[in-house]
């Protein structure tokens, strides 16, 4: 009472025949699924499928938990972590930032990424084996909030479920304080092939390096396939 409601609705008549005379009719009312709803389920097919691991994280527990701790500005949580890393493990900030995360959805190949054994396994347990650097970035994603929507982009290595680790670059659409409740997407890209090969290449640039260097007499490089 006192409040509009307006659902988008088929109207199907039905007529009520007795001896190949109508004398009634059926309304049937279907309820339709306005566009709104249609785009959103479109969108979540669209993520479900994807072939780039994504996942999405509620940030309101994790907001509300600095908040109520004046840790939303960023100078101050970077001084209550970093500076005094051993106090704030003490005063419970990481582990409390820790059991907010909420994985509220991942797709099929943010769990292949992750080697997780399925969507459920992958909510319920990635927050307990996230390092604190992993712990401390999802912080400053609540505390930019307030800057309104933006992208960020974050590489570390993570953690995965058998025990090793990839080099993940992670691409983060951080919603604004107005629309807290959409959640947190991440878009994840192996880089860890990428970063094994310029690790190589630098080790072997440091190697000429050095025989350039402790080499006494002249170094020649010859292309035999020249001759």
């Amino acid at each position: 009472k006192g409040r509009s409601n307006v659902q988008r609705c088929q109207l199907r008549a039905l007529p009520i025949v007795d001896d190949g005379n109508t004398i009634g009719v059926i309304w049937q009312f279907e309820q339709t699924p306005d566009q709104q709803t249609v785009t959103g389920q479109r969108y979540q097919l669209a993520f479900e499928q994807s072939a780039i691991a994504q996942w999405a994280v509620n940030l309101r527990p994790i907001y509300r938990f600095l908040q109520q701790r004046d840790l939303l500005d960023i100078n101050a949580l970077l001084q209550k972590v970093e500076q005094d890393h051993q106090q704030a493990i003490r005063d419970g900030v990481l582990a409390g930032i820790r059991s907010r995360i909420d994985f509220c959805d991942a797709n099929a190949a943010a769990v292949t990424l992750l080697c997780a054994q399925d969507v459920n396994h992958m909510r319920r347990n990635y927050a307990a084996i996230l390092r604190d650097e992993d712990i401390l970035f999802m912080a400053l994603v609540a505390c930019w909030v307030k800057d309104g929507p933006q992208l960020r982009s974050h590489q570390s290595g993570f953690p995965l479920f058998d025990g090793s680790s990839k080099e993940l670059l992670l691409d983060c659409y951080i919603p604004s304080e107005a629309q807290l409740d959409v959640g947190l997407l991440i878009s994840a890209r192996d880089m860890t092939t990428l970063k094994n090969a310029e690790a190589e290449i630098a080790e072997r640039e440091q190697f000429l390096g050095t025989i350039l260097h402790t080499v006494p007499d002249y170094l020649f490089v010859l292309d035999l396939s020249f001759f």
